[in-house]
């Protein structure tokens, strides 16, 4: 478990060194792979690293970004880092979706976040409970996809040559 605040440190007797002060400052320089890194590499960083206005940087054009600084070039275009980042989608799940951006087969990701988020799925954090329920629900609607097409595909007559 990852501490998130200065008192789950205090309540468990971890030590976490405070660089909350330098976190935004030293995020402003990276890139967002490099601020994915920073995030997973120690206690400390990750627990400084949870301020939603970092994350929302790499979502979306407020301030202006260069588009390489972006989670994805794509995120230039104003209508899709708007409903990312808008009141649909709750600022803690800001570097959920920026993890997911930044994986190998993006897109697929990036398609479902856009429905997720036009939905209002994402309106409530994704806590680790919430999250797995999310996947759990996608899952089936994935197999239930799936079967419909092999049913589907089983009743088709076969082609005569």
């Amino acid at each position: 478990m990852v501490p998130s605040t200065a008192r789950w440190c205090t309540a468990h007797g971890a030590e976490m060194i405070d660089i909350s002060w330098a976190a935004v400052w030293i995020t402003e320089a990276c890139r967002a792979d490099d601020a994915l890194a920073l995030c997973y590499s120690c206690r400390a960083w990750c627990g400084a690293l949870l301020e939603p206005r970092i994350w929302q940087r790499y979502l979306g054009p407020s301030p202006p970004l260069p588009a390489a600084s972006l989670a994805r070039p794509v995120l230039a275009d104003g209508g899709t880092s708007e409903l990312l980042t808008g009141p649909q989608v709750h600022p803690e799940n800001f570097r959920c979706i920026v993890a997911a951006l930044r994986r190998p087969g993006w897109f697929r990701h990036y398609q479902g976040l856009k429905r997720l988020a036009s939905a209002g799925s994402l309106r409530e954090s994704l806590g680790s409970d919430a999250l797995q329920e999310l996947r759990r629900d996608l899952r089936a609607q994935a197999i239930g996809r799936q079967l419909q097409n092999r049913c589907a595909a089983s009743r088709a007559p076969a082609a005569t040559p």
